[in-house]
């Protein structure tokens, strides 16, 4: 059986891209990311200021039009990973405190460290 080559469809995808691998959130809204300048504002002439103000305005005002709407349960979702987080950020630190406090007495005062171990049994 002959293969005609005319017929043959290849796809090479996106150069350098691996499999199963997406593209960073951030390429995908190039779009809306805000102007940035590299001049310093105390080095523009009065006109070339203007300019930016209004620029940075309709950007501002853009964005906020075009404000993404939340779902509840998204926003549910945010609220309890916060929590969440909070809670942990506190119990790890609680724990590194009092393990460190243990091994400051422990260095210092020998015998206290054995009384409290005592007393704990």
């Amino acid at each position: 059986m002959k293969t005609n080559v005319q017929e043959f469809i290849e796809h090479h995808g996106v150069k350098g891209m691996k499999w199963g691998v997406r593209r960073s959130s951030r390429a995908r809204k190039k779009g809306t990311e805000r102007t940035k300048y590299s001049k310093s504002p105390k080095s523009l002439t009065q006109d070339e200021l203007e300019k930016r103000i209004k620029r940075m305005g309709m950007e501002k005002e853009y964005n906020k039009l075009n404000k993404r709407d939340v779902s509840t349960g998204e926003r549910l979702a945010s609220e309890m990973m916060t929590s969440i987080g909070k809670t942990t950020i506190v119990t790890v630190g609680t724990g590194a405190a009092i393990y460190g406090a243990k091994k400051i007495i422990e260095k210092k005062s020998p015998d206290l460290a054995r009384a409290a171990a005592f007393r704990k049994k």
